[in-house]
């Protein structure tokens, strides 16, 4: 539902068409692990994606956008 939602937002559009286009990946995706242990190296997977998006891209943005900062402020 989330990523139907977000995805409707972001293109302005009704939320059911993406909510039924998105249906296929879910059910594909829910298909990739064959046992118990999948399951939970899928999720290790998720967990590193995870701490990688919104742990480490976030802080080397912050850092980038100092460095262009100061690189700016310099040439005023």
């Amino acid at each position: 539902y989330a990523a139907s939602l977000g995805l409707s937002q972001l293109f302005q559009k009704n939320i059911h068409p993406f909510m039924y286009g998105l249906l296929p990946v879910i059910y594909l995706i829910s298909m990739i692990p064959k046992n118990i242990n999948d399951v939970f190296k899928v999720g290790d997977m998720v967990g590193n994606a995870a701490l990688v998006l919104f742990g480490f891209l976030p802080l080397l943005l912050l850092i980038i956008s100092k460095v262009k900062g100061r690189k700016y402020e310099t040439n005023l």
